[in-house]
């Protein structure tokens, strides 16, 4: 039943003819309004009457009518310990090597018993379960150990509606997203894998109070959703006794979950180890061409600026606060290196050619013991074969005088055919140079 009661009130049309007029209006204002206070408390208490007859309410009554273990284990006795289960859903997870940081979407399934909490179903209309909020009971202090901010609760469990059976089993799956320190090995970037890990326990209870357990299958996968950036590998769990010297009377266990995780890498692959590759192949080719060519040394200042260029942009992507140099950087550095060392040695190889100093002994021997076995005309790919080099000796042979634009002195085609062996064993160095770092490289 519901009623209004309306009162209009102005001041200016109001006249007091006595001093108790306004007194009795007053009055009469203050008994309408506790009136209408008063009878809609009575449709409250008749509301909770009607809730009261409801068997769930009896239950929720009878089960939290002095209740009081929201901050006391849920044991009758205190020698008796609480069983958690702990079984983990991922559902999605992302890594920062910049930070650190991996972060793990799950839902955490926990289970343990409330002897608090229990109650006969033929008692209640045949209620065998109830839902209740974990703020109405007690939760197990569940955290992650290795979280990457210290900072705040650690803990994992959040507002959360679990499920309550008459056995005093409890079942609560509350979301929740763990940020985990995993510092990164960053040695075979982009190839590389990272094994991190995520360890939960409980923050002030012993194992003698709280043991904490793993579920069968402790790990659930099946829902986990695909990143873009790195793919799960392999996921393990163990559980830890957690026995220390410091405390030979006390365990504190704790469930640890590995996560091995791969990072995807075609886009890196396009952008960083192919424009590798193409430097190492302007290096090589390098070799090949005369040093009193104006061609190679035009190649080799380009090749060198595309070696710096390459290593600022693998700079710039690697991050530098892992473990390890990453092999990726080391073999920027080094490739380099040997590019500077190639423009030195063209220097070197056309100053002695072009200037035309007299060669010492020891170069025409060597000249001479090269051009005139099998393997000399291997590694000079017969360009200076013997009958070729006779004649630079002073042997009548006019057919095959090699010729050179510069100088047709015998000292100047013996740098020249030094020269052309030093390049052949600068570019064998270099080619297992090169093959020994990408078999480093490279998974």
């Amino acid at each position: 039943m519901w009623f209004r009661v309306t009162i209009f009130w102005n001041d200016r049309d109001v006249h007091y003819s006595r001093p108790g007029d306004y007194e009795m209006c007053l009055k009469v204002f203050i008994f309408c309004a506790l009136f209408a206070v008063a009878y809609a408390g009575d449709d409250d208490d008749d509301c909770k009457i009607t809730r009261k007859n409801l068997p769930e309410q009896k239950l929720r009554d009878h089960l939290f009518c002095d209740y009081s273990g929201y901050d006391l284990r849920p044991v009758k006795n205190s020698n008796i310990t609480t069983n958690l289960t702990v079984k983990l859903i991922m559902k999605y997870f992302t890594y920062e090597e910049t930070t650190a940081t991996l972060t793990v979407d799950s839902w955490m399934a926990l289970f343990w018993m409330d002897q608090h909490l229990k109650w006969d179903p033929n008692e209640f209309d045949g209620i065998k379960q109830v839902h209740i909020s974990n703020n109405e009971m007690w939760v197990p202090d569940l955290s992650l150990y290795n979280k990457a901010d210290q900072s705040g609760d650690s803990g994992i469990i959040d507002e959360i509606t679990c499920i309550l059976s008459y056995k005093g089993s409890i079942a609560c799956v509350p979301t929740a997203r763990h940020e985990a320190l995993c510092i990164p090995d960053l040695l075979k970037f982009p190839y590389d894998s990272q094994t991190c890990t995520l360890r939960f326990g409980s923050w002030i209870h012993t194992g003698e109070e709280l043991n904490l357990l793993l579920a069968k299958p402790a790990f659930t996968v099946e829902d986990l959703q695909l990143n873009g950036n790195w793919e799960l590998a392999s996921i393990n769990a163990k559980r830890i006794a957690g026995k220390y010297k410091c405390c030979p009377n006390s365990t504190f266990p704790s469930l640890e979950y590995t996560l091995v995780i791969n990072r995807i890498s075609p886009n890196h692959a396009s952008t960083i180890v192919i424009p590798a590759v193409v430097l190492l192949l302007m290096t090589l080719t390098s070799l090949w061409i005369p040093p009193v060519k104006q061609e190679r040394m035009s190649l080799c200042f380009v090749n060198l600026v595309s070696h710096f260029l390459h290593l600022q942009y693998v700079s710039w992507m690697v991050p530098t606060h892992g473990r390890n140099v990453p092999y990726l950087v080391s073999y920027a550095r080094d490739s380099l290196l040997l590019t500077c060392f190639t423009i030195v040695l063209t220097v070197i190889l056309r100053n002695l050619i072009e200037g035309n100093p007299k060669a010492p002994g020891w170069v025409s021997s060597t000249v001479s013991i090269l051009t005139g076995c099998k393997a000399g005309e291997i590694i000079l790919l017969n360009d200076y074969s013997i009958k070729g080099i006779s004649p630079l000796k002073s042997e009548e042979d006019e057919v095959n005088i090699i010729n050179n634009q510069n100088s047709n002195s015998p000292e100047n085609k013996d740098w020249l055919i030094m020269a052309k062996v030093l390049d052949r064993i600068c570019f064998l160095v270099y080619f297992l140079i090169y093959l020994i770092m990408f078999i480093s490289f490279f998974p």
